[in-house]
């Protein structure tokens, strides 16, 4: 048995060429590494494709128990919902209009979390899934992971209870990662040691792929001092969604 896996996944849209994914592979003894260098593929004819085949996309000698060998976290960048305001705007509900000059503040183009991202890290600001281009990205994401939900059994984090064995699925921000010079070095550093024929090289898309799964590896619990340290929702937050993002300390190298 291994410890587990944790995959990464750079969303694209339905037709594109913008998907990518990562895997990292958990020994017993909590070792890890990239089986494999990140990939990119289109899922044009592959929109119904299931976890192990995501995973066989980085990692074709994966064999087909690899999901059953111990836990699983599936990092995805790509919001996992859309705004609670505006999902009640589309439920036909009466909606109040926007009363901030600031956009952020625009609960239909903005969830709770992507304020608090907001707030936590020098005003950076995610792509909003109702209002930007990453509606086509969004939806991806969302219909996959509900249909992996129900039929593989992944917990949809943070709106299900985590159980045992895990197979749990987050919202990742890679972006975050590579907001300042000496966070990406970080990055670069560790990849260049842990990736097949160092992490030199990588698409951005691949890039941000292995970034993902090294957010879900956080997520997994492992002790390594270079991982991130993430913040979860807080008390009341998180009821539409979350961004398991790295702490603003490591970002900032406190």
């Amino acid at each position: 048995m291994t410890r587990g896996l944790a995959i990464g996944w750079d969303v694209g849209g339905w037709l594109g060429k913008k998907q990518a994914v990562a895997v990292i592979e958990v020994g017993d003894d909590e070792t890890w590494r990239y089986v494999g260098r990140p990939a990119a593929f289109t899922l044009r004819g592959r929109e119904r494709l299931n976890v192990l085949e995501l995973v066989r996309t980085a990692w074709p000698e994966a064999p087909a128990d690899a999901l059953d060998r111990g836990d699983v976290v599936l990092a995805i960048d790509a919001p996992l919902s859309f705004p609670a305001a505006f999902v009640r705007l589309l439920e036909r509900a009466p909606t109040s209009p926007p009363s901030s000059d600031r956009e952020i503040d625009n609960e239909l183009a903005y969830r709770a979390c992507d304020r608090f991202i907001h707030a936590e890290h020098e005003r950076k600001k995610p792509l909003s899934a109702s209002f930007d281009k990453l509606g086509n990205n969004a939806t991806v994401a969302m219909v996959l992971t509900r249909r992996w939900r129900e039929s593989e059994g992944f917990r949809v984090l943070p709106w299900d209870a985590p159980r045992d064995p895990r197979r749990e699925i987050i919202e990742a921000y890679p972006a975050l990662m590579k907001s300042k010079g000496e966070v990406v070095d970080r990055v670069r550093a560790l990849l260049d040691v842990r990736l097949p024929d160092a992490g030199r090289g990588l698409g951005e898309d691949e890039l941000d792929a292995a970034i993902c799964a090294l957010v879900a590896l956080a997520h997994l619990g492992i002790v390594d001092p270079q991982l991130p340290r993430l913040v979860g929702p807080a008390a009341g937050q998180g009821l539409d969604g979350w961004i398991y993002g790295p702490s603003r300390a490591w970002v900032t190298g406190g």
